[in-house]
């Protein structure tokens, strides 16, 4: 994607409203977590949780891009 392709996806995301913007944002983080690297991520911390790792729920939220 080139730089003014970006600015114009940006730049429709801002006129969006806050509905708008947050039904983006869960489509991305689905994007994101369907990823090789998303999944990755997903099971290494599942895998922390089954040797006994737990953490709070805002911590696993940041962890996984959603705070």
């Amino acid at each position: 994607m080139s730089d003014v392709e970006m600015l114009e996806v940006k730049q429709a995301i801002a006129r969006m409203s806050e509905d708008e913007r947050r039904e983006v944002s869960f489509y991305l983080q689905k994007l994101r977590h369907e990823s090789p690297e998303g999944r990755e991520e997903v099971g290494d911390i599942m895998r922390a949780m089954d040797q006994g790792e737990k953490v709070p729920l805002g911590e696993l939220a940041r962890r996984l891009g959603h705070a």
